[in-house]
């Protein structure tokens, strides 16, 4: 009786909890890291580097997002979402590893900022498509809201981090501990598959933002 509660709250069925919980836990765990790498980006930004280079570096994050975009589109028709999803962490985890052990010089930390931009739009922008691997769009309108609530709790958690474990671990443990968490979704990523289930409520093929862009590219 009280395990049929927390489902009607929520607005599902009692089934559907079991597969809204994986990517609720992946959502937090990604916006965890998202944060944490936005407030040591922004804190080195303000030490390290004179606020009238900003300009010049979100010049320059526009121009590298330009070119995402469009290697974003040539990676979906190569390898789908899995594939596509892998390389984005794999590269949030190489930029990591690259700022630890590559000389601290002013252009590093400029390149930190302009890296973690472009980590969270690839992100943000993947993240909706990859869901669509697992739920219809009837279940979507149910499920984002639920799913997005674990990135603010996610938010949360890392701001807590930043707040009160920095100061005693230091920012390069923050750093690894950042890179370690990174690395553990995308581990993660390949246990989802045995969530997928049949989705047999459309009728229609699905356009998802990904097949509208590369119909708009050709």
């Amino acid at each position: 009786m009280r395990s049929s509660v927390l489902p009607k709250l929520l607005g599902l069925q009692e089934h559907e909890l079991g597969r809204v919980w994986p990517f609720f836990s992946l959502y937090g765990l990604l916006f965890a890291v998202l944060t944490i790498t936005d407030g040591l980006s922004i804190a080195f930004f303000a030490d390290k580097l004179a606020p009238a280079q900003l300009p010049q570096l979100y010049a320059v994050l526009a121009v590298v997002s330009a070119g995402f975009l469009f290697v974003y589109l040539r990676l979906m028709r190569a390898f789908g979402h899995f594939g596509v999803f892998s390389f984005i962490l794999a590269i949030i985890i190489t930029c990591k590893l690259g700022f630890l052990f590559l000389p601290k010089k002013g252009v590093l930390y400029g390149s930190f900022l302009v890296a973690k931009e472009i980590g969270y739009i690839a992100v943000l922008m993947h993240f909706g498509n990859f869901l669509q691997e697992f739920f219809s769009r009837k279940d979507m309108v149910t499920i984002l809201p639920l799913v997005y609530s674990g990135g603010r709790l996610g938010g949360i958690a890392s701001a807590l981090t930043l707040e009160y474990l920095t100061p005693q671990a230091g920012i390069e443990n923050i750093i690894i501990m950042n890179i370690a968490l990174t690395a553990a979704i995308l581990l993660y990523l390949f246990v989802l598959p045995s969530f997928r289930v049949p989705k047999m409520d459309d009728e229609t093929p699905k356009e998802n933002s990904s097949t509208v862009l590369r119909q708009l590219w050709r």
